[in-house]
Protein backbone atom coordinates (compact mmCIF):
# COMPACT_ATOMS: atom_id res chain seq x y z
CA UNK A 1 0.00 0.00 0.00
CA UNK A 2 1.43 3.37 -0.99
CA UNK A 3 1.54 6.09 1.61
CA UNK A 4 3.09 9.46 0.83
CA UNK A 5 5.54 11.20 3.06
CA UNK A 6 3.89 12.98 5.97
CA UNK A 7 3.57 16.73 5.64
CA UNK A 8 1.94 19.39 7.72
CA UNK A 9 -1.60 18.30 8.50
CA UNK A 10 -1.83 15.65 5.76
CA UNK A 11 -5.15 14.09 4.83
CA UNK A 12 -5.33 10.49 3.59
CA UNK A 13 -8.09 9.28 1.29
CA UNK A 14 -9.14 5.57 1.29
CA UNK A 15 -9.47 4.31 -2.31
CA UNK A 16 -10.35 0.81 -3.48
CA UNK A 17 -10.85 -0.34 -7.08
CA UNK A 18 -13.09 -3.35 -7.83
CA UNK A 19 -13.56 -5.09 -11.18
CA UNK A 20 -17.06 -6.56 -10.95
CA UNK A 21 -16.70 -8.38 -14.27
CA UNK A 22 -15.06 -7.76 -17.63
CA UNK A 23 -17.44 -4.84 -18.26
CA UNK A 24 -17.67 -2.76 -15.11
CA UNK A 25 -15.12 -1.27 -12.73
CA UNK A 26 -16.12 0.51 -9.52
CA UNK A 27 -13.94 2.99 -7.66
CA UNK A 28 -14.77 3.41 -3.97
CA UNK A 29 -13.45 6.67 -2.57
CA UNK A 30 -13.99 7.97 0.95
CA UNK A 31 -13.38 11.39 2.52
CA UNK A 32 -9.92 11.96 3.95
CA UNK A 33 -8.65 10.81 7.33
CA UNK A 34 -6.21 12.82 9.41
CA UNK A 35 -4.14 9.72 10.25
CA UNK A 36 -2.53 7.34 7.79
CA UNK A 37 -3.36 4.40 10.06
CA UNK A 38 -7.07 5.24 10.01
CA UNK A 39 -7.00 5.46 6.22
CA UNK A 40 -5.22 2.11 5.95
CA UNK A 41 -7.77 0.48 8.23
CA UNK A 42 -10.72 1.92 6.28
CA UNK A 43 -9.31 0.88 2.90
CA UNK A 44 -8.36 -2.63 4.01
CA UNK A 45 -11.75 -3.21 5.65
CA UNK A 46 -13.51 -2.11 2.45
CA UNK A 47 -11.38 -4.42 0.33
CA UNK A 48 -11.69 -7.39 2.70
CA UNK A 49 -15.44 -6.94 2.99
CA UNK A 50 -15.87 -6.84 -0.78
CA UNK A 51 -13.69 -9.94 -1.22
CA UNK A 52 -15.71 -11.80 1.40
CA UNK A 53 -19.01 -10.94 -0.27
CA UNK A 54 -17.91 -11.23 -3.89
CA UNK A 55 -15.21 -13.91 -4.34
CA UNK A 56 -15.33 -13.57 -8.14
CA UNK A 57 -14.61 -9.85 -8.08
CA UNK A 58 -11.06 -8.60 -8.60
CA UNK A 59 -10.07 -6.16 -5.87
CA UNK A 60 -6.97 -4.07 -6.40
CA UNK A 61 -4.56 -3.30 -3.55
CA UNK A 62 -6.18 -0.76 -1.18
CA UNK A 63 -4.63 2.65 -1.59
CA UNK A 64 -4.21 5.73 0.60
CA UNK A 65 -2.96 8.99 -0.83
CA UNK A 66 -2.63 12.46 0.63
CA UNK A 67 -3.03 14.06 -2.79
CA UNK A 68 -6.04 13.67 -5.04
CA UNK A 69 -6.05 14.37 -8.75
CA UNK A 70 -8.65 16.74 -10.22
CA UNK A 71 -10.94 13.85 -11.19
CA UNK A 72 -10.89 12.38 -7.69
CA UNK A 73 -11.56 15.76 -6.09
CA UNK A 74 -14.55 16.22 -8.35
CA UNK A 75 -15.83 12.73 -7.50
CA UNK A 76 -16.04 13.66 -3.82
CA UNK A 77 -17.59 17.06 -4.55
CA UNK A 78 -21.19 17.80 -5.46
CA UNK A 79 -20.25 18.93 -8.95
CA UNK A 80 -21.54 17.00 -11.98
CA UNK A 81 -19.15 14.47 -13.51
CA UNK A 82 -19.13 12.81 -16.92
CA UNK A 83 -19.61 9.26 -15.64
CA UNK A 84 -22.24 7.56 -13.43
CA UNK A 85 -21.64 7.82 -9.67
CA UNK A 86 -23.43 6.79 -6.51
CA UNK A 87 -23.35 9.11 -3.51
CA UNK A 88 -22.93 6.93 -0.43
CA UNK A 89 -23.26 7.61 3.27
CA UNK A 90 -19.48 7.83 3.55
CA UNK A 91 -17.95 8.59 0.20
CA UNK A 92 -18.74 7.85 -3.41
CA UNK A 93 -18.82 4.89 -5.82
CA UNK A 94 -17.81 5.67 -9.41
CA UNK A 95 -18.86 3.34 -12.22
CA UNK A 96 -16.58 3.03 -15.22
CA UNK A 97 -17.04 1.01 -18.40
CA UNK A 98 -16.10 1.26 -22.06
CA UNK A 99 -19.76 1.92 -22.78
CA UNK A 100 -21.26 4.64 -20.58
CA UNK A 101 -24.69 3.06 -20.94
CA UNK A 102 -23.42 -0.16 -19.34
CA UNK A 103 -21.87 1.81 -16.49
CA UNK A 104 -25.11 3.70 -15.92
CA UNK A 105 -27.14 0.48 -16.01
CA UNK A 106 -24.80 -1.05 -13.42
CA UNK A 107 -25.10 2.02 -11.20
CA UNK A 108 -28.89 1.98 -11.35
CA UNK A 109 -29.05 -1.78 -10.80
CA UNK A 110 -26.89 -1.48 -7.67
CA UNK A 111 -29.05 1.41 -6.48
CA UNK A 112 -32.14 -0.76 -6.90
CA UNK A 113 -30.63 -3.83 -5.27
CA UNK A 114 -29.68 -2.05 -2.07
CA UNK A 115 -32.88 -0.03 -1.84
CA UNK A 116 -31.21 3.28 -2.67
CA UNK A 117 -32.46 6.78 -2.13
CA UNK A 118 -31.54 9.77 -0.05
CA UNK A 119 -32.66 8.07 3.15
CA UNK A 120 -30.02 5.40 2.53
CA UNK A 121 -27.40 7.69 1.05
CA UNK A 122 -26.80 5.35 -1.90
CA UNK A 123 -28.38 7.22 -4.80
CA UNK A 124 -27.17 6.68 -8.36
CA UNK A 125 -26.61 9.86 -10.37
CA UNK A 126 -26.41 9.79 -14.18
CA UNK A 127 -23.56 11.63 -15.92
CA UNK A 128 -23.53 15.42 -15.84
CA UNK A 129 -26.07 15.82 -13.03
CA UNK A 130 -25.74 17.49 -9.64
CA UNK A 131 -24.88 15.06 -6.84
CA UNK A 132 -25.88 16.46 -3.42
CA UNK A 133 -24.44 14.78 -0.37
CA UNK A 134 -26.92 12.83 1.79
CA UNK A 135 -28.12 14.67 4.85
CA UNK A 136 -27.28 13.26 8.27
CA UNK A 137 -30.39 11.85 9.96
CA UNK A 138 -32.03 14.32 12.27
CA UNK A 139 -29.80 17.25 11.42
CA UNK A 140 -32.61 19.87 11.70
CA UNK A 141 -33.05 19.00 15.37
CA UNK A 142 -29.37 19.58 15.97
CA UNK A 143 -30.03 23.28 15.38
CA UNK A 144 -32.16 23.39 18.53
CA UNK A 145 -29.26 24.40 20.70
CA UNK A 146 -29.91 25.22 24.32
CA UNK A 147 -27.55 24.72 27.27
CA UNK A 148 -27.32 21.07 28.40
CA UNK A 149 -30.50 19.99 26.58
CA UNK A 150 -29.03 21.10 23.26
CA UNK A 151 -25.83 19.20 23.99
CA UNK A 152 -27.84 16.10 24.87
CA UNK A 153 -29.81 16.20 21.61
CA UNK A 154 -26.68 16.86 19.57
CA UNK A 155 -24.76 13.93 21.05
CA UNK A 156 -27.70 11.57 20.68
CA UNK A 157 -28.17 12.48 17.02
CA UNK A 158 -24.45 12.25 16.33
CA UNK A 159 -24.19 8.82 17.89
CA UNK A 160 -27.27 7.53 16.11
CA UNK A 161 -26.20 8.98 12.76
CA UNK A 162 -22.79 7.31 13.09
CA UNK A 163 -24.56 3.97 13.49
CA UNK A 164 -26.93 4.40 10.55
CA UNK A 165 -24.45 2.92 8.06
CA UNK A 166 -24.23 -0.26 10.15
CA UNK A 167 -27.98 -0.80 9.84
CA UNK A 168 -28.19 -0.31 6.07
CA UNK A 169 -26.51 -3.61 5.24
CA UNK A 170 -28.96 -5.54 7.42
CA UNK A 171 -32.01 -3.83 5.95
CA UNK A 172 -30.63 -4.28 2.45
CA UNK A 173 -30.15 -8.01 3.02
CA UNK A 174 -33.66 -8.34 4.44
CA UNK A 175 -35.15 -6.55 1.44
CA UNK A 176 -33.10 -8.64 -0.96
CA UNK A 177 -34.22 -11.89 0.68
CA UNK A 178 -37.91 -11.08 0.76
CA UNK A 179 -38.55 -9.15 -2.40
CA UNK A 180 -35.55 -9.40 -4.71
CA UNK A 181 -34.89 -13.13 -4.93
CA UNK A 182 -34.02 -13.99 -8.51
CA UNK A 183 -34.16 -10.38 -9.71
CA UNK A 184 -30.51 -9.43 -9.79
CA UNK A 185 -30.63 -8.42 -13.43
CA UNK A 186 -27.54 -8.47 -15.59
CA UNK A 187 -25.10 -7.60 -12.82
CA UNK A 188 -25.30 -10.45 -10.27
CA UNK A 189 -22.21 -9.36 -8.29
CA UNK A 190 -23.23 -5.75 -7.74
CA UNK A 191 -25.25 -6.27 -4.59
CA UNK A 192 -22.34 -8.19 -3.07
CA UNK A 193 -19.87 -5.44 -3.90
CA UNK A 194 -22.07 -2.64 -2.61
CA UNK A 195 -22.63 -4.45 0.66
CA UNK A 196 -18.88 -4.23 1.15
CA UNK A 197 -18.89 -0.42 1.00
CA UNK A 198 -22.30 1.11 1.65
CA UNK A 199 -22.31 -0.05 5.24
CA UNK A 200 -19.34 -2.06 6.37
CA UNK A 201 -19.94 -4.13 9.46
CA UNK A 202 -16.96 -6.48 9.79
CA UNK A 203 -18.37 -7.93 12.99
CA UNK A 204 -21.50 -9.29 11.35
CA UNK A 205 -21.85 -12.84 10.03
CA UNK A 206 -23.10 -13.23 6.47
CA UNK A 207 -26.25 -15.22 5.98
CA UNK A 208 -27.60 -14.45 9.46
CA UNK A 209 -29.21 -11.10 8.79
CA UNK A 210 -32.95 -11.15 9.37
CA UNK A 211 -35.76 -8.88 10.40
CA UNK A 212 -35.17 -9.91 14.03
CA UNK A 213 -31.47 -9.11 13.84
CA UNK A 214 -32.27 -5.77 12.27
CA UNK A 215 -34.63 -5.01 15.15
CA UNK A 216 -32.02 -6.04 17.69
CA UNK A 217 -29.31 -3.95 16.03
CA UNK A 218 -31.44 -0.83 15.92
CA UNK A 219 -32.86 -1.23 19.43
CA UNK A 220 -29.48 -2.01 20.95
CA UNK A 221 -27.72 0.94 19.32
CA UNK A 222 -30.56 3.33 20.08
CA UNK A 223 -30.57 2.19 23.71
CA UNK A 224 -26.78 2.60 23.93
CA UNK A 225 -26.90 6.18 22.68
CA UNK A 226 -30.02 7.07 24.66
CA UNK A 227 -28.46 5.91 27.94
CA UNK A 228 -24.84 6.90 27.33
CA UNK A 229 -25.38 10.59 26.63
CA UNK A 230 -27.14 11.46 29.92
CA UNK A 231 -24.74 9.15 31.78
CA UNK A 232 -21.77 11.07 30.42
CA UNK A 233 -23.34 14.38 31.37
CA UNK A 234 -24.13 13.20 34.90
CA UNK A 235 -20.78 11.47 35.41
CA UNK A 236 -18.58 14.27 34.04
CA UNK A 237 -17.84 15.62 37.56
CA UNK A 238 -16.89 12.08 38.63
CA UNK A 239 -14.57 11.73 35.64
CA UNK A 240 -12.86 15.01 36.45
CA UNK A 241 -12.51 14.16 40.14
CA UNK A 242 -11.10 10.70 39.46
CA UNK A 243 -8.70 12.08 36.83
CA UNK A 244 -7.45 14.60 39.39
CA UNK A 245 -7.01 11.86 42.01
CA UNK A 246 -5.01 9.68 39.61
CA UNK A 247 -2.87 12.65 38.61
CA UNK A 248 -2.12 13.61 42.23
CA UNK A 249 -1.44 10.09 43.50
CA UNK A 250 0.21 8.46 40.49
CA UNK A 251 1.12 11.29 38.13
CA UNK A 252 0.81 10.99 34.39
CA UNK A 253 -0.53 9.06 32.46
CA UNK A 254 -4.09 9.42 33.71
CA UNK A 255 -5.70 7.29 31.02
CA UNK A 256 -4.82 3.96 29.47
CA UNK A 257 -5.33 3.37 25.74
CA UNK A 258 -5.38 -0.12 24.29
CA UNK A 259 -6.28 -1.47 20.85
CA UNK A 260 -9.13 -3.93 21.26
CA UNK A 261 -11.33 -5.73 18.75
CA UNK A 262 -15.10 -5.19 19.06
CA UNK A 263 -15.63 -7.36 15.95
CA UNK A 264 -13.57 -9.87 14.03
CA UNK A 265 -11.97 -7.13 11.91
CA UNK A 266 -12.94 -4.03 13.84
CA UNK A 267 -10.22 -2.62 16.12
CA UNK A 268 -10.79 0.47 18.24
CA UNK A 269 -8.72 2.32 20.83
CA UNK A 270 -10.41 1.61 24.17
CA UNK A 271 -10.12 4.34 26.82
CA UNK A 272 -9.83 3.58 30.54
CA UNK A 273 -8.38 5.11 33.66
CA UNK A 274 -4.88 3.86 34.36
CA UNK A 275 -5.05 1.49 37.32
CA UNK A 276 -1.66 -0.24 37.04
CA UNK A 277 1.95 0.79 37.43
CA UNK A 278 3.59 2.17 34.30
CA UNK A 279 5.72 -0.91 33.63
CA UNK A 280 2.90 -3.40 34.18
CA UNK A 281 3.36 -4.91 30.72
CA UNK A 282 7.14 -5.31 31.06
CA UNK A 283 8.66 -8.83 31.26
CA UNK A 284 9.46 -8.20 34.92
CA UNK A 285 5.87 -8.83 35.99
CA UNK A 286 5.25 -11.76 33.57
CA UNK A 287 1.51 -11.10 33.45
CA UNK A 288 0.88 -13.24 30.38
CA UNK A 289 2.74 -16.19 31.87
CA UNK A 290 0.91 -15.90 35.18
CA UNK A 291 -2.63 -14.96 34.21
CA UNK A 292 -3.26 -15.65 30.51
CA UNK A 293 -5.76 -18.49 30.14
CA UNK A 294 -6.26 -19.55 26.52
CA UNK A 295 -7.03 -16.06 25.28
CA UNK A 296 -8.45 -14.48 28.43
CA UNK A 297 -6.10 -12.36 30.53
CA UNK A 298 -7.79 -12.01 33.92
CA UNK A 299 -5.53 -10.26 36.44
CA UNK A 300 -6.84 -10.32 40.03
CA UNK A 301 -7.07 -6.99 41.82
CA UNK A 302 -4.72 -8.33 44.46
CA UNK A 303 -1.88 -8.44 41.90
CA UNK A 304 1.08 -6.19 42.69
CA UNK A 305 0.78 -4.31 39.38
CA UNK A 306 -2.32 -2.43 40.57
CA UNK A 307 -1.81 0.94 42.20
CA UNK A 308 -3.65 1.69 45.49
CA UNK A 309 -6.13 3.99 43.76
CA UNK A 310 -6.30 1.56 40.85
CA UNK A 311 -7.64 -1.18 43.12
CA UNK A 312 -10.42 1.14 44.27
CA UNK A 313 -11.30 2.08 40.69
CA UNK A 314 -11.36 -1.58 39.65
CA UNK A 315 -13.53 -2.72 42.55
CA UNK A 316 -16.04 0.08 41.96
CA UNK A 317 -15.80 -0.36 38.16
CA UNK A 318 -15.09 3.36 37.80
CA UNK A 319 -12.22 2.37 35.53
CA UNK A 320 -14.80 1.57 32.83
CA UNK A 321 -16.56 4.97 32.78
CA UNK A 322 -14.32 6.55 30.08
CA UNK A 323 -15.43 3.78 27.71
CA UNK A 324 -18.77 5.56 27.44
CA UNK A 325 -16.95 7.75 24.94
CA UNK A 326 -16.13 4.61 22.93
CA UNK A 327 -19.83 3.74 22.97
CA UNK A 328 -20.72 7.01 21.24
CA UNK A 329 -17.73 7.34 18.95
CA UNK A 330 -16.64 3.80 18.06
CA UNK A 331 -19.77 1.66 18.25
CA UNK A 332 -18.89 -0.16 21.47
CA UNK A 333 -22.02 -1.31 23.31
CA UNK A 334 -22.98 -0.96 26.96
CA UNK A 335 -23.55 -4.72 27.13
CA UNK A 336 -21.72 -7.38 25.16
CA UNK A 337 -18.81 -9.76 25.15
CA UNK A 338 -15.53 -8.25 26.23
CA UNK A 339 -13.42 -6.51 23.57
CA UNK A 340 -10.10 -8.35 23.28
CA UNK A 341 -6.57 -7.56 22.05
CA UNK A 342 -5.42 -9.29 18.89
CA UNK A 343 -3.02 -11.65 20.67
CA UNK A 344 -5.87 -12.92 22.85
CA UNK A 345 -8.07 -13.57 19.84
CA UNK A 346 -5.32 -15.64 18.22
CA UNK A 347 -5.23 -17.88 21.30
CA UNK A 348 -9.01 -18.39 21.20
CA UNK A 349 -8.72 -19.99 17.77
CA UNK A 350 -7.97 -23.33 19.43
CA UNK A 351 -11.62 -23.63 20.48
CA UNK A 352 -14.29 -24.86 18.03
CA UNK A 353 -16.69 -22.16 16.84
CA UNK A 354 -14.74 -19.57 18.83
CA UNK A 355 -15.66 -16.83 16.36
CA UNK A 356 -19.32 -17.01 17.44
CA UNK A 357 -18.54 -14.66 20.32
CA UNK A 358 -17.98 -11.92 17.72
CA UNK A 359 -21.43 -12.30 16.17
CA UNK A 360 -22.58 -9.56 18.57
CA UNK A 361 -21.05 -6.16 19.36
CA UNK A 362 -18.53 -6.06 22.20
CA UNK A 363 -19.59 -4.25 25.36
CA UNK A 364 -18.42 -2.68 28.62
CA UNK A 365 -20.19 -5.22 30.80
CA UNK A 366 -21.49 -8.63 29.85
CA UNK A 367 -22.66 -12.06 30.86
CA UNK A 368 -19.18 -13.20 31.91
CA UNK A 369 -18.72 -10.18 34.15
CA UNK A 370 -21.86 -10.87 36.17
CA UNK A 371 -20.75 -14.45 36.76
CA UNK A 372 -17.20 -13.41 37.55
CA UNK A 373 -14.39 -13.79 35.05
CA UNK A 374 -12.17 -15.54 37.57
CA UNK A 375 -14.97 -18.02 38.32
CA UNK A 376 -15.09 -19.30 34.74
CA UNK A 377 -12.82 -21.60 32.81
CA UNK A 378 -12.02 -20.28 29.28
CA UNK A 379 -14.25 -22.90 27.61
CA UNK A 380 -17.14 -22.01 29.95
CA UNK A 381 -16.70 -18.31 29.31
CA UNK A 382 -16.56 -18.82 25.57
CA UNK A 383 -19.74 -20.92 25.73
CA UNK A 384 -21.55 -18.13 27.60
CA UNK A 385 -20.33 -15.49 25.17
CA UNK A 386 -21.39 -17.55 22.16
CA UNK A 387 -24.81 -18.04 23.72
CA UNK A 388 -25.12 -14.28 24.24
CA UNK A 389 -24.37 -13.77 20.54
CA UNK A 390 -27.09 -16.30 19.72
CA UNK A 391 -29.54 -14.20 21.72
CA UNK A 392 -28.41 -11.14 19.76
CA UNK A 393 -29.11 -12.92 16.48
CA UNK A 394 -32.25 -14.83 17.38
CA UNK A 395 -33.73 -13.64 20.68
CA UNK A 396 -34.78 -10.71 22.82
CA UNK A 397 -31.52 -8.80 23.20
CA UNK A 398 -33.05 -5.87 25.10
CA UNK A 399 -34.50 -8.14 27.77
CA UNK A 400 -31.12 -9.84 28.08
CA UNK A 401 -29.16 -6.54 28.25
CA UNK A 402 -31.46 -5.06 30.88
CA UNK A 403 -31.05 -8.13 33.09
CA UNK A 404 -27.26 -8.00 32.72
CA UNK A 405 -27.22 -4.28 33.54
CA UNK A 406 -29.33 -4.95 36.65
CA UNK A 407 -26.92 -7.62 37.88
CA UNK A 408 -23.93 -5.38 37.08
CA UNK A 409 -25.30 -2.46 39.08
CA UNK A 410 -26.29 -4.77 41.95
CA UNK A 411 -22.83 -6.29 41.94
CA UNK A 412 -21.14 -2.91 42.20
CA UNK A 413 -23.49 -1.28 44.72
CA UNK A 414 -24.35 -4.31 46.86
CA UNK A 415 -21.02 -6.10 46.43
CA UNK A 416 -22.78 -9.24 45.22
CA UNK A 417 -20.50 -12.12 44.32
CA UNK A 418 -22.26 -12.73 41.02
CA UNK A 419 -24.54 -15.43 39.68
CA UNK A 420 -23.70 -19.06 38.98
CA UNK A 421 -22.80 -20.44 35.57
CA UNK A 422 -26.01 -22.48 35.41
CA UNK A 423 -28.12 -19.44 36.24
CA UNK A 424 -26.32 -17.39 33.60
CA UNK A 425 -27.02 -20.00 30.93
CA UNK A 426 -30.66 -20.21 32.02
CA UNK A 427 -30.91 -16.41 31.82
CA UNK A 428 -29.60 -16.38 28.25
CA UNK A 429 -31.81 -19.25 27.11
CA UNK A 430 -34.87 -17.52 28.55
CA UNK A 431 -34.16 -14.61 26.18
CA UNK A 432 -34.12 -16.77 23.06
CA UNK A 433 -37.19 -16.71 20.83
CA UNK A 434 -39.67 -19.39 21.74
CA UNK A 435 -37.90 -20.24 25.01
Amino acid sequence: MFLPDASSNPVYYPHVVVDVDERVRIDFLQPGRSKAEDCQTAAVVIADSVRARCPDCRVATPNCSSKLGPDFERWLSEEPVAIPTARLLDGVAVYRATDTKIALAACREADRLIGGGQSFGATCYPPNTARPRPSAPGSPLADIWKPVFGLLIFLMLSGFASATADYVIVRRNFMRTHRMAGTQGNFPALHEVLSGFVAIDPGSVEGRESALELRNRVLKRFFDVLVTVPLLLVLTPVLLFVALCVLVTEGRQIFYLSTRYIGMNRPIRVLKFRTMVRDATSPRHKLDERFMRDGYLDIPVSCEVYTPIGRILERLQIVEIPQLINVLVDGLSLVGNRALPKKNIELLAQFPSWERRFDSPAGITGISQIVGKLNLMPAQRLRLESLYSKVYLEGSIMKCDLIIIWHTVAGVLLRNKGITLDRAEALLRSCLSGK
